[in-house]
């Protein structure tokens, strides 16, 4: 029987990928009117079993709902009575979880103003502001701890990043990450996961997911992580062109003959890049987090926990 968790997390991607010109992360750009003629829409939630309000200029958050929210359903007990970090929160929905699970301090950070006010919006609406705080990012200093204190530790940290590597492209976005982002919260759990603590992380591509995922572990941490379904559009585009590059130059040809254009060529059609209609009965996968037995495939998120290695430490 195909996997729904691949189609809808199909789905999302393409959504994430090429609807929305603007949204939480973006740099240096003012939101454009949203959908509904730039109009607050509402998003139900059935893990909170509430609707939030979605700002315009704020993505509405499908891939959480779909992925993280059902995981940390899954461990709801692990949340209770800890703190929590949400990196990049959007509409607050992952951080307004947490909170409803029993988290007792929560901070959710982003470096989308009108995200911030979104998440602190939604907060208030669901009586959870006495537990959340939201802190806004400034634009010199993307990195995954730039307003957490150096003392801050916590027990839980989530974050659904960009999903795109791409070190020439011209700004950090919501699509995009130049590296500062990702690595800089694996680099910073040493200072800020607590003992016992862990992370969650949701990066839908297969080429950066596996990277934080060797990553992580080159720096003595304990990773489980189920794979994603594919690439994304911008991702594959990145890396066909990266080594188009080198190949022009060893076949003395101009840098500029061609290129590879994901919005043109047909080997970046979704049903080439991505295998949506994915079987678990094909694979082998682990439960992400401990006793998780008979928790389902989830493509595209990686747990990682603060044991580390002798060598690492």
């Amino acid at each position: 029987m195909p996997l729904d968790v691949g189609r809808d997390v199909y789905r999302q991607l393409t959504t994430k990928e090429e609807s929305l010109p603007w949204a939480s992360g973006s740099r240096g750009k003012q939101p454009p009117p949203g959908r509904r003629g730039g109009q607050p829409t509402e998003f139900w939630s059935t893990h909170l079993g509430a609707r939030i309000t979605v700002l315009p200029g704020v993505f509405r958050p499908i891939q959480a709902s779909n992925t993280i929210m059902p995981l940390m359903a899954d461990n709801a007990e692990l949340f209770l009575g800890k703190s929590v970090l949400e990196i990049g929160t959007g509409s607050g929905i992952i951080s307004l979880y947490a909170a409803s699970l029993g988290a007792k301090k929560v901070v959710s950070t982003d470096i989308n103003p009108v995200a911030l006010r979104n998440a602190r919006l939604n907060a208030a609406e669901q009586g959870l502001d006495d537990v959340i705080e939201a802190r806004l990012v400034p634009e010199s200093d993307m990195s995954g701890y730039s307003v957490i204190r150096p003392d801050e530790r916590f027990d839980i940290i989530v974050s659904n990043p960009p999903f795109s590597l791409d070190l020439d492209a011209p700004a950090n976005t919501a699509f995009t990450d130049r590296g500062d982002l990702g690595f800089s919260i694996v680099r910073g759990l040493e200072h800020h996961l607590a003992p016992g603590g862990f992370v969650i992380l949701l990066y839908g591509s297969n080429f950066y997911h596996n990277v934080m995922v060797k990553f992580a572990r080159y720096m003595g941490y304990e990773v489980r992580n189920h794979n994603p379904i594919g690439l994304t559009k911008r991702e594959a585009e990145t890396l066909f062109n990266a080594y188009l590059a080198r190949l022009l130059v060893y076949e003395n040809i101009e840098q500029s003959a061609f290129r590879f254009d994901r919005k043109a060529d047909v080997a970046f059609r979704w049903d080439f890049l991505r295998n949506q209609g994915l079987n678990t009965a094909h694979i082998d996968y682990e439960p992400l987090l401990p006793g998780g037995m008979g928790q389902p495939f989830r493509p595209g998120i990686i747990v990682i926990e603060h044991t580390r290695s002798t060598a690492a430490q």
